[in-house]
């Protein structure tokens, strides 16, 4: 009824972008669903195209546009650059807002992770020159996070991104520098919590490793995973019961994990 309103595109482009993730999880399952994936994929391309060429200096239906694409890096070649595009466009026409300095840059990581995959099926001769390309752009993720801190130095979303692209440069102290101004930025994130709890235990720093994965389950009392490391510490530094107790309580909320049973059956014995 009204095609030429741009504002009817934004939740059709959503609807489309649920639909392709409600997608890649039934392939994920093993289903045949190539014919529909495509048929969806083409319809949200045309409609965000659409949605801008009705109007196109709106800085959200660029980053609409980008996150379509981001969603397809893993599976169609060459979306990431239809994404970056995307992503850039906004900033020109919002260069204010940081939260578009981070949509690029998880973009990135995510094309970053594919072109990772290509480096391990690549020939040797072909490797390096993929290698340095990986490299260039992780440097290049990691100067957009910091264009996005300089305009807000407590986006605890730059920091964690910043955390995952050292991580993937090998940088483990800077990684955990990222990680701890992420924690300052969101105290009650969980998950900022544990990964910096992980970097710790990493770098065998376990008294502040064991800080973390204590403020991670005081969040979650059922967060099994820093429970996991958590009984690891205790069990090395020979706190035994209570690292029995840490797995006790995992086992009772994965009853089927034969390796809980195996670490408590050691434990005990």
């Amino acid at each position: 009824f009204e095609d030429k309103n741009y504002i009817r595109y934004i939740p059709l482009v959503q609807a489309r972008m649920e639909k392709i993730r409600e997608l890649i999880q039934q392939a994920a399952g093993g289903k045949n669903v190539q014919q529909e994936f495509q048929a969806t994929v083409s319809r949200a391309i045309q409609d965000a195209k659409q949605a801008i060429a009705l109007h196109p200096l709106h800085p959200f239906l660029w980053k609409l546009q980008g996150s379509l694409y981001e969603l397809l890096i893993p599976f169609i070649p060459g979306s990431e650059n239809s994404a970056f595009s995307s992503y850039r466009r906004a900033i020109e026409l919002d260069p204010l807002n940081p939260a578009l300095e981070i949509d690029l840059a998880r973009a990135g990581l995510t094309a970053v992770d594919r072109l990772t995959l290509t480096i391990q099926q690549a020939p040797g001769n072909n490797r390096e020159q993929l290698v340095q390309i990986r490299s260039n752009a992780l440097q290049e993720i990691l100067s957009v996070l910091k264009k996005a801190v300089d305009m807000k130095p407590d986006l605890a979303d730059a920091h964690f991104l910043a955390t995952q692209a050292a991580l993937r440069l090998g940088n483990t102290q800077a990684a955990i520098q990222s990680a701890e101004k992420a924690k300052l930025a969101a105290p009650f994130d969980i998950g900022a919590a544990f990964q910096l709890g992980l970097l710790y235990y990493q770098t065998n720093d376990i008294d502040k490793a064991q800080i973390e994965f204590e403020r991670a389950i005081a969040l979650n009392n059922n967060y099994s995973n820093a429970r996991y490391f958590l009984g690891l510490i205790y069990d090395r530094k020979g706190d035994t019961q209570r690292a029995i107790q840490q797995f006790v309580q995992i086992e009772a909320l994965n009853p089927d994990n034969q390796e809980v049973k195996r670490i408590l059956e050691n434990l005990r014995s």
